[in-house]
């Protein structure tokens, strides 16, 4: 009917005698994969204007395989807003859970530790404040949620979450 629509193609000669006399060519309607690939474009876009256009940090993980979650050798993403919050770069503050293990303030530790375990064992949620080293030696307050992912074991294959900057309100309660 004239409709244009969006193609890819494979070709393959055929030869006789060492002489190219034709040729197979395949053409496969990519409609569908285009649209799919508009719409997580645009997911994407939406997604990275809204973690730019919040205060808060963000933060998703996925255990190694074989490795508890707590390995620091663990992989996390970090938004920029979370380095910024504390004052590092990223090259001072690398996507592993031993970035943010280290910078735990000693009070704090065993107790966040327990509440992400908790969460992870007992799918307790995960919302806890703590306090986080940065840069300049000082300790920030935050507010950290989070949410995971379990597999049909009841393995947690992925968690995520967000971190808060809550300065302020602790300065007011002080």
């Amino acid at each position: 009917d004239g409709t244009a629509f969006p193609v890819e193609y494979v070709s393959t000669p055929i030869s006789e005698a060492g002489n190219v006399v034709g040729a197979v060519v395949v053409f496969r309607d990519t409609t569908a994969r285009r649209e799919t690939e508009l719409a997580l474009k645009a997911s994407e876009e939406r997604l990275e204007m809204v973690i730019q256009g919040s205060t808060d940090g963000f933060w998703d993980s996925q255990p190694l395989p074989n490795e508890p979650w707590s390995s620091p050798r663990t992989p996390i993403w970090f938004s920029p807003r979370v380095r910024s919050m504390l004052g590092y770069t990223a090259e001072e503050f690398p996507d592993v859970l031993e970035s943010w293990l280290s910078r735990l303030h000693p009070d704090d530790r065993e107790r966040v530790v327990n509440a992400i375990s908790a969460h992870i064992e007992r799918r307790v949620p995960y919302d806890e404040e703590y306090r986080l080293l940065t840069k300049s030696g000082d300790y920030h307050w935050v507010r950290a949620r989070g949410q995971a992912i379990w597999d049909a074991d009841g393995r947690v294959i992925r968690m995520s979450g967000s971190v808060q900057s809550i300065m302020e309100r602790k300065r007011a309660e002080d």
